[in-house]
């Protein structure tokens, strides 16, 4: 079975088995292998399985994909080498069944860290993390569909005039700037899972979300928003 070991900064490595014909991987939310970080385009590349080899292929990404510190447009992928994709590494693994089979019986010994070149400037600092692999469940795979949902779709509407909204995508935006209305006391930003709202004024500013003074709040679909006396809501 092919294999691609994900692996981004400070986290713990996870693996993604190839099943299927064509997986694209991307931040998009309809991405086989969603890779939620504004570094990496929405469809930013595709490995192809044909026949015993698995070709990995760029969907003109802005950044690109590196394999083995080259960037390359079209590759026949072999067995332990390095993709880096924005801010992700991943490591592709390409083993016989018996090979496989050994390797998921000691997944906890699989020292991600004793690897050269760039990924080991990106692996998790901490010993303990670096050696613990998880597997990449439909779960945590529903969960940053959910995440490039509210990138893609998440909006705050002005609620004097609807017409009138702002996204704050992955970037975040700020109250008084970029158009927003409003003073500069509160900014919207992403937190990899939500979007969070925080009051970055002073003493004589004011912040509620559904009536209630609040710093910081995580937002869900139609919280009222209240920006020193401007009225907004949180649409998904």
């Amino acid at each position: 079975m092919a294999t691609l070991i994900v692996q981004q900064k400070g986290e713990k490595p996870q693996r993604y088995d190839i099943r299927h014909e064509v997986t694209v991987i991307g931040r998009g939310k309809d991405a086989d292998l969603l890779l939620p970080d504004i570094s990496v385009s929405r469809s930013h590349s595709q490995v192809l399985k044909k026949g015993k080899k698995f070709i990995l292929s760029d969907l003109g990404s802005e950044n690109g994909s590196i394999v083995n510190g080259r960037k390359k447009k079209r590759y026949t992928l072999k067995d332990g080498d390095e993709i880096q994709l924005g801010k992700f590494l991943l490591v592709f693994e390409h083993k016989t069944e018996v090979e496989q089979k050994a390797r998921a019986t000691g997944l906890d010994s699989y020292a991600i860290n004793k690897r050269e070149g760039f990924l080991n400037r990106v692996s998790a600092t901490d010993p303990k993390n670096a050696k613990s692999t998880t597997h990449l469940t439909p779960d945590l795979l529903s969960e940053a569909r959910t995440a490039a949902k509210l990138i893609d779709h998440a909006k705050i509407v002005l609620v004097a005039n609807t017409d009138h909204y702002w996204k704050p995508g992955d970037a975040g935006l700020v109250f008084g700037q970029g158009k927003v209305p409003g003073k500069n006391c509160a900014r919207v930003i992403w937190d990899n899972k939500a979007h969070v709202i925080e009051k970055t004024g002073g003493m004589f500013s004011t912040l509620k979300v559904n009536g209630e003074k609040t710093k910081r709040h995580l937002l869900q679909d139609k919280d009222l928003i209240n920006v020193d006396g401007t009225n907004f809501r949180y649409e998904v």
